[in-house]
């Protein structure tokens, strides 16, 4: 219970300097995408994972989502925007030969640049409450695990792209 008020804060005090930020992705990436990359930077350097540290589950994350109030909406937002963008960058570069990134075709998942965030807010809940109803105990699996299907399910990429 200590943990989640701590980090309800931590949310609140990292989201109240984003909420002018414009829920166009492509926007934001063209624009803070730097930003963004060196405070998640810091922060996972702030937290570091010890073994028995919790995992943001797919029902906190949903709850953050669901709630009222616009400082864990905007945590929600952020984190599933947060996740795309980490995988999409690590789908776009393969390691070559003369060990130097090298682009590639997306394979994982294919989403259009403009794609909005409360689009994908939407993909996350419709996803999570298809699993409540089937398989309940996958709700406890971490929310990047279901962000991340949520996203390959919504929006596969085409043979030619694998």
């Amino acid at each position: 219970m200590v943990k989640m008020y701590l980090a309800r804060n931590t949310f609140r005090k990292i989201v109240s300097a984003m909420l002018a930020i414009s829920s166009n992705i492509f926007d934001f990436k063209r624009r803070l995408g730097p930003f963004f990359l060196l405070v998640v930077m810091l922060l996972s350097l702030a937290h570091q994972s010890k073994a028995g540290d919790e995992v943001l589950s797919a029902r906190q994350l949903y709850e953050f989502c669901a709630s009222s109030d616009q400082v864990l909406t905007t945590a929600c937002r952020y984190f599933i925007l947060g996740a795309i963008v980490g995988i999409e960058l690590g789908d776009s570069a393969v390691l070559g030969p003369d060990r130097k990134l090298r682009a590639r075709v997306k394979s994982h998942f294919c989403m259009p640049d403009d794609f909005r965030q409360s689009k994908m807010v939407d993909i996350f809940q419709n996803m999570i409450r298809a699993l409540a109803t089937k398989y309940p105990e996958d709700l406890n699996s971490p929310a990047i695990s279901i962000v991340d299907t949520a996203m390959v399910v919504a929006f596969p990429c085409s043979r030619a792209n694998r």
